[in-house]
Order: structure tokens, then sequence, then C-alpha cells
């Protein structure tokens, strides 16, 4: 470009000086459209067009850019901010006029801000970080984004995976023109396995084995209401020093609750009914116990 615009300017010089003394009919600038990067500069050059259309340059032109700054010589510098402008020769009372973009200034970074700005993972464990530029007046702006780590590995999108080294550690989003940065933590944690839970407590069959017997004659555990059912249970008992016989509805988690008790005797036949708690119960026990409170015989069903 700035040879053709030397070319130029030669050609039109050395034209110049046959024609400086004819009448103005035109006025040029070359080049008449132009991109220009930001912070750069560029010549234009001004060519006259006289009354028997013989180019030549014209001295003492004036020089005009509505953005950027240009010198009375035509040397024009951008500014550092994207925009479209205007540049002006006036010679006499002849004027022309040429564009100019200047186009690639870099944005005016203030902060990058990197959600989430803190994280817990455990060793091999991945998650997307977010940055975002921000100039001095809080607005959202353009940043080629430069992602670092000090321990584990972040793939230029921000995808994150933790190393197998414990710690705090640091994430960076930095600006690779400006070098502004925003700085996010990621703490890695060894992972520790929940204990597991205890087993539920079922009370053993027939724990004193030889005091004590059950025989369920009959079990009907469909009666009453759909909520809430009611067991209906027929048992013979046996055993020295029993004195009674109970009825406990069984949860999943081993809970037990008494729904019905009746005093007994070697020999007895027993009837036991109570209501209990279809969604929460699993079970069914009955459980003979001596003048002592001691449970000497158990017997279980089914309650679904």
């Amino acid at each position: 470009m700035r040879f053709y615009i030397l070319i130029l300017a030669l050609v039109f010089s050395l034209a110049g000086l046959q024609a400086q003394h004819h009448h103005l009919s035109g006025l040029n600038i070359y080049p008449s459209h132009a991109i220009v990067k930001a912070g750069n500069s560029l010549q234009f050059i001004v060519v006259g067009l006289d009354s028997e259309q013989t180019h030549f340059t014209p001295s003492n032109v004036r020089w005009h850019a509505t953005g950027g700054n240009i010198t009375q010589n035509g040397l024009y510098t951008a500014y550092q901010q994207d925009g479209y402008h205007t540049i002006t020769a006036i010679y006499g009372r002849v004027q022309a006029t040429a564009n100019v973009q200047i186009k690639g200034s870099y944005p005016q970074i203030s902060r990058i801000e990197i959600t989430p700005s803190s994280q817990r993972l455990t060793p091999g464990q991945s998650m997307t970080f977010q940055a975002v530029a921000y100039d001095a007046y809080n607005r959202i702006c353009n940043a080629s984004l430069i992602w670092q780590a000090d321990a584990g590995r972040i793939e230029q999108s921000g995808y994150y995976t933790a190393g197998y080294q414990s710690g705090t550690f640091r994430i960076y989003a930095r600006d690779r023109n400006t070098g502004i940065q925003g700085v996010a933590s990621v703490v890695v944690q060894s992972f520790v396995p929940p204990e597991p839970p205890q087993p539920p407590y079922y009370p053993p069959h027939n724990p004193h084995h030889g005091q004590g017997k059950i025989i369920i004659t009959s079990f009907d555990a469909g009666g009453g209401n759909f909520f809430s059912p009611k067991a209906k249970v027929t048992v013979q008992v046996s055993g020295r020093s029993i004195q009674s016989v109970k009825l406990y509805a069984i949860s999943d988690d081993g809970r037990s609750s008494e729904i019905d008790a009746q005093s007994c005797r070697h020999g007895d036949t027993v009837y036991l009914n109570g209501k209990y708690n279809r969604f929460s119960t699993k079970y069914l026990d009955v459980r003979l116990f001596d003048n002592m409170g001691t449970l000497v015989a158990n017997e279980r069903r089914d309650a679904k």
C-alpha cells in the first residue's frame, strides 16, 4: 500500500510541474478507503485535477479527521477505539474526503471474574469454570482467555479435572492481550466413603430354646381397611412359667410396635388381633414371654 502511494505521489508530482498555473477542477484523496489497526499510522495524499485534466500535487492543503489525528502532511494515526471516520482535505474552496475504519483495538478490560469462585472436588472429578471480562463501567467485554491451573488439568474451554493430590489450588483465566487475570480456588479432598448403615435388629427366633413354644394355627393379615389393615392370629402356646404372648408390627428398619397382648399359661389357645400400618410394616411377630419378662419363643410372618 505504501509503495503504491509513493509511486502515485511521484507520478502526480511530476505531472503537477506542468499544471501549477492551471485552474483546479477536482480533488481526490488516496487511498479513498482504508482499514487501519488501532494505534497505527497511514499516509494519505491529495491529488488535484486542473481544467486540462492534468494531475498535480497541490500545496498548502488543510487536513481534518473526525477520529484519530492527522498532520498537515496527511499522516494519519488511528485512535485506540474501533470505529469509522472521515478524512477531509481542503484546497482553496475545493475539498475531498476519504473513509477510514479503525479495527482491532484491544478491549479496555478492568477485571475478570471466574465462576464458581471456589469449588470442592474429589480426585479425578471434573467440572467447568466460566470467566467473564468487565470494563471499568461494569460492562461485559470481549477477552482472549488463557486458562491455567496450579494442579490438575484444565482445557482452554474452562473444563477442569482434579488431580490426585489433595490440597487447595488456584485456577487462572488470563487475557492474552492485557495480562489481566481472574482467579478461582479449588479444594481437592480425598474421598472418604460413608460408613455402611447398621443392619436392623431382629430378635432371634426361640432365643431360649426349650423354654417356650408357639404354634400359629391361623393367620390373617388382610382385614380392616386398606391403609390400616387388621391382623388376626390364633396361636397355641406352651412352656414353663410363660405369662404373656404379644403381637408386634415390624418395620423395614427393624423397629417394632406392639399392637396386641394377652396373658397366657401352658397349653392355652390365644387370639390376637390389632391394626398396623400397611406402608411401614414388613413383618408381624408373635412373641412369648415368661413371668420374668424374658422372651422365650418367637414366630414371624410376612405382613404383605
